[in-house]
């Protein structure tokens, strides 16, 4: 069954395990009660999915579950409910997009059944809203929302999310004549305010601390293809570009990845004693993940792990998809101890501007690339990050950082997107490529 283009499992003669434990008691009466009514198929997609795992439950607010979950994303049990809502879809913090997710309700509603119903109805409906792959979720909201979305923030979802209706397209042409199409890229953010990470012990003078502007979830490892920790991005862009050519044998010139260039970036530690160091980034410069494994300009790997997307159709004919991803998580160590003071607070400051392009293989990156004749501008974006790590000190030398992180991820869009943010920085002004954000903004010095 289809409503509100959304399918539902339809209304099949489920029916509530009264001896479930996933399903909050005064829940089971509330789906028995939407079963026999209009939102059959709502009740009956919500057992269906507690049956086999997709939705890990619903309970309220009052119970250990709502605890735990609450425990997860850091925060109380009475606050998963946001405000003007009585029950909330709230999604798995280590995977917003595949971990069953669980439905919370207020415990001053269990006993008003027609407003626990109607708040399990909504929660129901924002679940095959997710479930259908049509939500854009992310752990923190934005300061500011993307520039050019048709975006609606569902307010009964936890953490924030946009149901993307209408997303924004653009289509350029290559002057050998291939068009190219992409849609808005989704965006991913993983900063979650409240991380600490802890050194015990008593440390050395030499000793180091990472900062990462990213967090760590669970989920596969690819490496290895088991289940456990894995590192999660600070902020992810995917995005599907269609392409279409008057000649497939002209296809095998051009592949599509993600341009990134640091445009200024400062981060300071401050010291006892109110000593500052400071790592300049001294000019834009082009960025790169790991410069072992990546080929210039590119940022980093796409989805298939094997570098740029080349436009080669698998079937022969001229037209196709490939599938383009830019991640990064920021991060630098920083000295324990400077002078005999120790550290008090690290800030990352950072512009980053992101390209995602089609490129002709072997143009000349030291010289200008023609538009159209060298390379396409498909879409841009640029990422401000404003993250501040406090750390305390306490007795037997163990520090204590936590993670406070604020920021703004402003997504640019349409023709003027790369007029707004100029040219990148593709090489310096020789043919090694070799200079990178990571060589030029290394040096620590007095600030």
């Amino acid at each position: 069954m289809v409503r509100g283009g959304v399918e539902y499992e339809g209304a099949s003669p489920v029916r509530v395990d009264p001896t479930d434990p996933r399903i909050d008691v005064s829940a089971k009466f509330s789906l028995q009660r939407l079963l026999r009514g209009p939102n059959a198929a709502a009740a009956g997609e919500a057992i269906a999915a507690i049956n086999t795992g997709a939705l890990a439950g619903i309970f309220g607010d009052d119970l250990r579950a709502a605890v735990e979950v609450a425990r997860r994303h850091g925060t109380q049990r009475w606050l998963l409910v946001p405000r003007g809502e009585d029950a909330a879809l709230v999604l798995e913090p280590s995977d917003l997009v595949h971990a069953p997710p669980t439905i919370i309700f207020r415990d001053a509603a269990r006993n008003d059944r027609a407003r626990l119903d109607r708040a399990l109805v909504r929660a129901i409906r924002s679940f095959a809203l997710w479930r259908a792959g049509r939500l854009a979720c992310q752990l923190a909201a934005p300061v500011q929302a993307e520039v050019g979305s048709a975006a609606t923030v569902l307010g009964n979802i936890v953490p924030f999310c946009q149901l993307r209706t209408q997303p924004k397209c653009q289509t350029d042409r290559t002057r050998d004549g291939i068009e190219l199409t992409v849609c808005q890229p989704l965006l991913e953010r993983s900063q979650q305010p409240g991380q600490r990470v802890t050194r015990p012990g008593k440390a050395p003078p030499d000793t180091k601390l990472f900062f990462d502007t990213g967090e760590t979830g669970s989920g596969v490892n690819p490496k290895t293809g088991t289940v456990g920790p894995v590192p999660l991005p600070t902020f992810k862009f995917t995005a599907d570009v269609s392409f279409d050519a008057v000649n497939a044998g002209r296809l095998g010139r051009w592949e599509v990845g993600w341009i990134q260039n640091g445009r200024a970036s400062r981060w300071t530690a401050t010291y006892g004693g109110g000593a500052r160091r400071c790592r300049p980034l001294p000019r834009s410069c082009r960025d790169q993940v790991d410069s072992r494994r990546v080929q210039p300009p590119w940022q980093m790997f796409t989805r298939g792990g094997e570098g740029p997307q080349a436009l080669v159709p698998a079937d022969g004919s001229s037209s196709g998809t490939v599938t383009a991803v830019l991640t990064d998580r920021p991060n630098q160590l920083w000295p324990l101890f400077v002078d005999g003071h120790e550290l008090k607070s690290v800030h990352a400051g950072s512009v980053l501007v992101s390209w995602l392009v089609a490129l002709r293989r072997f143009a000349p990156l030291d010289q200008p690339l023609t538009t159209g004749q060298d390379i396409v501008f498909l879409w841009s974006c640029r990422v401000t990050l404003d993250i501040t790590w406090t750390l305390t000190h306490t007795p037997g030398a163990q520090v204590d950082a936590v993670f406070v992180p604020t920021g703004r991820v402003l997504v640019k869009d349409g023709p003027g997107s790369v007029r707004a943010f100029g040219p990148p920085v593709l090489c310096k002004p020789t043919a090694d490529c070799s200079e990178t954000c990571a060589t030029l903004g290394q040096a620590i010095v007095r600030c």
